[in-house]
């Protein structure tokens, strides 16, 4: 009897192994082995790999580098940064630098023939003379008996002043009596009549020149012109004193708002 125990012992360990094996070679519906669980086609998430730091910033099909801010390399090799700059030469129309040329901009106080900077009517009865700095462009005509007037030409947009008036006659042709005051002696003060001809005119430094107005009437103004008698010139200060009726000298009073 324990010869037949010892083979149905044998027997038990045979069959045992045998079913082991065949756990280990189960098969699909198919017939062919199934695949392990842990071997999937690449469509679960967990078997994606992260992208690596190389890929991440930079695209293998482009070439092109992702920006992270700052500073930017172009593809010139110039370097750029996100902070704002502005241009010096905007600042022209401010009076400052243009940093582009080096120049001022041009300075140009308005006047012109048609606008004259200041309207006058020269009356021997009218108010005392007056002394005016820089344009008025008033519409209404100073009633006075003389006035002085002090700005600047500049070759830079300003070359010549425009100022207008008008004179009341006496019995004969009146004169003017103009003084020019300035550093530089190419400037004059010209006067013109209604037709643009020059009737007379004082040169800077040269004291006082009377001017005859012929056939002068109230009705037909003239102007006054200050510039210079050269293209080439720098920027001058000047005052033109003009005396249509003081009689003996006019006492320049300022003139009130």
């Amino acid at each position: 009897m324990r010869s037949y125990s010892s083979l149905g012992l044998c027997l038990f360990s045979f069959l045992t192994a045998c079913a082991t094996a065949g756990n280990d070679m189960r098969t699909n519906d198919d017939g062919e082995p199934a695949s392990d669980e842990s071997s999937s086609d690449g469509d679960d998430d967990d078997n994606v790999l992260p992208p690596t730091s190389a890929s991440a910033s930079t695209s293998s099909e482009t070439g092109e580098q992702e920006s992270t801010g700052g500073d930017e390399t172009t593809d010139e090799g110039e370097t750029t940064d996100d902070s704002e700059t502005t241009n010096a030469s905007d600042d022209a129309s401010t009076g400052e630098i243009d940093m582009t040329t080096g120049e001022l901009p041009p300075i140009d106080d308005g006047d012109s023939v048609v606008a004259p900077a200041v309207l006058l009517q020269f009356r021997a009865t009218a108010d005392a003379p007056v002394d005016i700095v820089g344009p008025l462009f008033n519409d209404e005509a100073l009633d006075v008996r003389g006035a002085r007037y002090s700005d600047a030409i500049d070759p830079l947009g300003d070359e010549a002043d425009h100022l207008r008036f008008s004179i009341v006659p006496g019995e004969n042709d009146p004169y003017l009596r103009v003084t020019l005051e300035c550093d530089d002696p190419a400037v004059r003060a010209e006067v013109r009549d209604i037709d643009d001809a020059v009737v007379g005119f004082a040169a800077c430094g040269a004291g006082q020149v009377s001017i005859l107005l012929v056939g002068a009437t109230s009705t037909e103004p003239y102007d006054v012109i200050v510039r210079s008698g050269v293209d080439d010139f720098a920027a001058t200060n000047y005052s033109v004193a003009l005396d249509a009726f003081c009689f003996g000298g006019c006492a320049y009073q300022p003139i009130e708002a």
